[in-house]
Parts: structure tokens; sequence; C-alpha cells
């Protein structure tokens, strides 16, 4: 079991990952930027699922990503988009991975790929 921090805005979606993909792990949750920030000092995570499109005036998506790889270059990252075409940006920008929304039923084997 892993310690995973989700930063997700969309609580329809947060909640359908963490039932059907997630389910097996520890899961903290947070629904914004400043949310988020707060609960990665905390510390102690294996894994950070990160809504790149995240909104917010205060800290979206890409200032969480610089922040925690400012703080923590090796942990794992997976940055999930609506946007197809962002998956190459994502990693330019510090995700380990980049994903598209539409494929997060794949889920449970990149986290597995992560952290073989």
């Amino acid at each position: 079991m892993m310690r995973i921090l989700y930063v997700e805005d969309s609580c329809e979606f947060r909640h359908s990952v963490i039932e059907r993909h997630l389910g097996d792990h520890e899961v903290t949750v947070a629904d914004n930027g400043p949310e988020g920030l707060r609960r990665w000092t905390e510390g102690g995570y294996d894994l950070v699922l990160l809504d790149y499109e995240l909104g917010g005036r205060d800290c979206n998506g890409p200032e969480v990503l610089e922040v925690i790889r400012s703080s923590d270059a090796e942990i794992p990252v997976i940055a999930v988009s609506m946007d197809d075409g962002l998956n190459r940006r994502l990693v330019d920008e510090g995700a380990t991975i980049g994903v598209p929304k539409r494929r997060i039923s794949e889920l449970p084997g990149w986290i597995q790929t992560l952290t073989d």
C-alpha cells in the first residue's frame, strides 16, 4: 500500500478515481492548490497524483508541480490533463508521467510501473 497525495478539484472525478483505481492505497485528498501544498508539507507521501489543469488564482496545477519538484526531485508525480496533447509538456515541466484523463483507467499500471 502506498501513501498518495491526490490534488484534484473535480469532486466527482476524484471520487470515481479513488473508488475505481486507488482503493488499495492510503489516499490524502486536496481539492485545490493551497490545500495540496499544505498537505504536501505534512510529508510521507510515496506518490503525487495531480490535476495539472487545477484551477485557482492562489495556486494552480503548474505551480503545485513546481513547488513539489523544488522540494523533492525524486517523488513520482503523475500529472493528469484533459488535453491529450499536453503529455510531453507535463514531463518537460517536471511530472514523471503525463496522462490524459480519458486514460485514467490505466492508473494502477502506471503506479505499479513507478513503484517497481
